[in-house]
């Protein structure tokens, strides 16, 4: 069985991309206003947007993507068709370029602020931050080994409150599951839960047969959650 994960919107992102553009339009404005001989605005954006282009090399930061401009491709474009037919156009021309090339190090700073921001927001290790919106929530079994069961949300939200995060061996869960011939552990699968506002975490979180286990699989990482009742009731 596969799991899609939905785009949603992530708020620390938001924030720095609004405050990038913010400084874009500040220094923009500030160049325009500075010049004797105004450009055409329509063409000193243009011109941004092409300096803007280069030659970057891309990593992640804390599963963000990150890049470093290294070489100013879309100045040298500019400085090849304008400069040299003209210099006096280019003279006029030239700081929307940079402007456009050294904005690349204000997205670069961005992307390495984003995931800081977002840790003070938001807490990966915290079981609510994945599963903060319960009141729509079911269970269904994902594995046809397990009974039916209903899922009780009141308690699945008190019990998320002081839920114990524990270490587990996948490996050793497998080896375990073939000595007992057991098909399946977590038998059962939650809908309709969110995660916190403005987090963009997407997970699939699996329930443990006793109801007491949740198993979070994110993207990238995966959280092991016991509680102290189980949260299912036997199914009708």
């Amino acid at each position: 069985m596969s799991y899609n994960f939905e785009w949603s919107w992530n708020l620390p992102e938001i924030i720095f991309l609004g405050l990038a553009y913010s400084i874009f339009i500040i220094i923009f404005t500030s160049l325009y206003k500075k010049q004797s001989e105004k450009p055409h605005i329509g063409k000193a954006l243009l011109i941004s947007f092409v300096g803007f282009i280069s030659f970057s090399i891309d990593f992640h930061f804390q599963e963000y993507p990150v890049s470093i401009a290294v070489l100013p491709l879309g100045v040298w474009f500019l400085i090849f068709f304008i400069k040299r037919s003209d210099e006096e156009r280019w003279r006029i021309y030239r700081g929307y370029a940079w402007l456009g090339f050294g904005f690349n190090y204000v997205f670069l700073l961005t992307g390495l602020l984003t995931p800081l921001l977002f840790n003070l927001m938001y807490d990966k290790n915290d079981p609510t931050t994945y599963l903060a919106h319960t009141d729509e929530a079911d269970v269904h079994l994902s594995h046809e080994s397990a009974e039916p069961q209903t899922l009780h949300n009141e308690r699945l939200a008190a019990e998320l409150k002081n839920a114990q995060i524990e270490e587990f061996d996948s490996v050793g869960w497998h080896r375990e599951a073939e000595d007992r011939e057991e098909k399946e552990r977590f038998p059962y699968v939650l809908s309709g839960v969110e995660a916190e506002s403005g987090s963009d975490l997407k997970a699939v979180t699996f329930v443990e047969k006793d109801g007491k286990g949740l198993l979070i699989q994110t993207q990238n990482d995966q959280l092991y959650v016991r509680t102290e009742q189980s949260v299912l009731e036997k199914g009708e």
